[in-house]
């Protein structure tokens, strides 16, 4: 049988953010990886994966119905990535493809068991980040990333505004912060009550914070799948 997936869609701006649910369909292969088959999470896990440190991992199974969702182990393989390089939008500047590249170093370098590879061929990626000049909402981002029914990432979306929806463009450093929230989608997390993460849905942070490292951490120090009582 195939197994079915869920999609989410993740939107956050410098001054609003929405999030919702699509419907299910059919997946798409995760470029061949096969995730490893995991005992169900057990509550008593959320503390041995977040112990005295600031997390939001419980405010994030929150969200999620008590499920936890992320990329399977990705170090030897990584996941593969395809940024468009040019964009016919007003006031493109080249520069905004490195500030995503930082971003997702960024990320990488919180020690998650999850490497990136940047490749030329947008078919065959399992990120795909894009660009537009404005959206309709009062968002400056956008994330869709589906899952499978292990409830393991297996692809993702993002779409990045090089103005605000009033029409002032974003600078590089609210482009590299942008970036930093809408990849922490694509890895799992959700938004954040906390107003100084990067995962807040009115994005003021520029950089990581101790929470955001803290959380992604807690979250991949988990199995993936329904939490256990």
């Amino acid at each position: 049988m195939t197994p079915l997936r869920a999609a989410i869609l993740a939107c956050c701006a410098f001054g609003g953010a929405l999030l919702f649910a699509i419907n299910e369909g059919e997946p798409r292969a995760a470029s061949g990886i096969i995730a490893t088959p995991s005992r169900p999470p057990q509550r008593g896990d959320i503390k041995r994966a977040a112990p005295h440190r600031r997390s939001y991992l419980g405010e994030l199974l929150l969200h999620h119905d008590s499920v936890v969702m992320r990329w399977p182990e990705r170090t030897t393989h990584p996941i593969t990535v395809w940024i468009r390089a040019e964009a016919a939008v007003p006031d493109w500047n080249p520069d905004v493809v490195t500030e995503v590249h930082e971003a997702l170093a960024e990320w990488e370098a919180t020690g998650i068991p999850v490497r990136f590879a940047f490749i030329d061929d947008s078919a065959s990626a399992d990120v795909r980040i894009t660009w537009v000049d404005r959206f309709a909402e009062r968002v400056s981002g956008r994330t869709f990333w589906t899952r499978d029914d292990a409830h393991y990432v297996t692809e993702g979306i993002v779409e990045l505004a090089r103005h605000h929806a009033w029409g002032a463009p974003l600078d590089l450093a609210s482009i590299h912060a942008l970036a930093l929230h809408e990849i922490g989608h694509v890895l799992g997390l959700d938004h954040t009550s906390d107003a100084d993460a990067i995962m807040a849905p009115r994005v003021r942070s520029r950089s990581l914070t101790a929470a955001d490292i803290s959380t992604m951490r807690a979250l991949y120090a988990l199995p993936a799948g329904p939490l256990s009582r």
